[in-house]
């Protein structure tokens, strides 16, 4: 993953590779204005993410996952056998969004299917019902800043 913010932008995007791929294009505004940009590269290697939810992308400083200069947080989420993943997050100013990437999710009686998504707000816990060999990513982000 390749994270970087600024002033301004430049974008380029392109598959070197004959493999086909797939983007998923995020935009999340700073909350800050004018600032330097910065640009920092990190590995979510698949085998080390095996049945858990990961931070990628935080507003909190740290190695372990990419930093942003936003209130809002990135975490991938891959379980290989069915699962049930509890989610808590500070629901005040925020929504959470999810994003199927593979296999199913259920929530809250509703079945989504990979390339589905759902906003989430009012409030401050879920619980994911996962299917075997799921993969989701859970953005929470402000809401009105």
């Amino acid at each position: 993953m390749n994270i970087g913010a600024g002033p301004g932008m430049r974008h380029e995007e392109h598959n070197v590779g004959d493999d086909e791929v797939n983007f998923l294009k995020i935009w999340i505004e700073s909350k800050l204005q004018n600032i330097t940009p910065r640009y920092q590269r990190r590995q979510f290697p698949e085998a080390k993410r095996k049945n858990q939810l990961n931070t990628i992308v935080s507003n909190e400083e740290g190695q372990a996952h990419c930093w942003i200069n936003q209130n809002a947080k990135l975490s991938l989420g891959y379980y290989e056998a069915p699962q049930t993943v509890d989610y808590t997050f500070n629901s005040l100013n925020k929504a959470l969004f999810l994003f199927v990437i593979s296999g199913s999710i259920m929530l809250d009686g509703q079945t989504l299917q990979a390339r589905d998504s759902m906003g989430i707000w009012e409030t401050d816990h879920i619980s994911l019902v996962c299917a075997a060999d799921t993969r989701f990513l859970l953005i929470e982000a402000p809401i009105n800043h």
